[in-house]
């Protein structure tokens, strides 16, 4: 068996070996072998140094075919892929490359929960045209939130977790007293994409399309946004959404987390043609064709204390 494993490793090791089919197969051979590793007769310290070979291989393989994938087939970007690699294209790597996640903080549960529970709401608004009663929309909010923290690895204090579940609590119930009655949506959480011609496509999720075409993005913040002005970002996320449709309005609805939760409703004009979007999209995709990724983040200093790449010690620039 050991003779039979390093025939496998000796061989995948020395070629540079390109085709994707032929990875596949070198990788069942080394999983089969994974699975007869116990009751073999070998020292322990020789099995795992045997499995963390495995592992090394398995996660070289894949990432040969990931790149390959990358360098010759069509790049799917969405707009969260494309501000990340303006943000920092060795992050693009480690995420979409390496497929290395970084566990959400809690500051992120507070979001995906009010999101659920607007989700929740306005899919039920599109059948019936009428808002769930606020206790149930809360409920969802209550119970995501539980749910996703347990995603979270380094948890605050009670304390802490309970005011951060609060401020979420408070500006749900803002939103939806205030706010969703306002709102007829013709479509929740529509998955959009569009082909944009040189090998590249747009994806993303569009939260609510109203029934007078207009696109509205949920964003929860601590804080009001600079200037009132939507953040570069954004603004592509609703430039991507309306290429699928002809859109006659974008909003941000920003649910601010003060001690007076606040909302707040920004408009994007969107443009006619949709070509700076386009035009991004395709020159992020020339970049991550050429197979480098550069930290441009240590430009940044806000780029890379919030890196989670960075805290857990998983980025070499840092």
């Amino acid at each position: 068996m050991n003779v039979c494993f390093a025939k496998v490793l000796g061989k995948a090791e020395r070629e540079n070996v390109t085709d994707v089919a032929v990875q596949e197969n070198m990788l069942d051979s080394l999983v089969k072998f994974a699975t007869e590793l116990d009751g073999l007769p070998m020292n322990v310290l020789i099995a795992k140094e045997v499995v963390t070979k495995l592992l090394n291989l398995k996660k070289l393989i894949q990432r040969r075919a990931k790149m390959i994938t990358i360098t010759t087939g069509e790049i799917t970007l969405s707009p969260t892929q494309i501000n990340m690699f303006m943000r920092c294209q060795y992050q693009w790597y480690l995420r979409y490359v390496e497929g290395l996640k970084i566990p959400p903080k809690p500051d992120m549960v507070v979001g995906s929960s009010f999101h659920k529970a607007m989700e929740r709401n306005f899919q039920n608004k599109m059948e019936t045209q009428e808002d769930l009663p606020v206790d149930e929309v809360l409920d969802v909010y209550s119970e995501t939130f539980e749910e996703r923290l347990e995603e979270v690895e380094d948890k605050p204090e009670d304390k802490i977790l309970g005011e951060l579940k609060d401020s979420g609590y408070k500006i749900t119930k803002e939103y939806r007293e205030n706010k969703a009655p306002e709102i007829q949506p013709l479509e929740v959480e529509t998955y959009i994409e569009a082909h944009i011609g040189e090998g590249v496509k747009l994806h993303g999720y569009a939260d609510i399309i109203t029934t007078d075409l207009k696109v509205i993005d949920l964003k929860t913040v601590k804080r009001k946004p600079q200037n009132n002005q939507i953040d570069y970002g954004y603004q592509l996320q609703l430039e991507t959404y309306a290429i699928h449709n002809d859109l006659k309005g974008a909003e941000i609805h920003y649910a601010i987390q003060t001690k007076n939760p606040q909302i707040l409703v920004l408009s994007h004009p969107l443009p006619a043609t949709n070509q700076r979007i386009k035009t991004i999209a395709k020159q992020v995709a020339e970049a991550i064709r050429s197979g480098n990724f550069l930290p441009n983040g240590l430009g940044h200093s806000w780029a890379c204390n919030y890196c989670g790449y960075k805290e857990k010690g998983l980025c070499p620039y840092s």
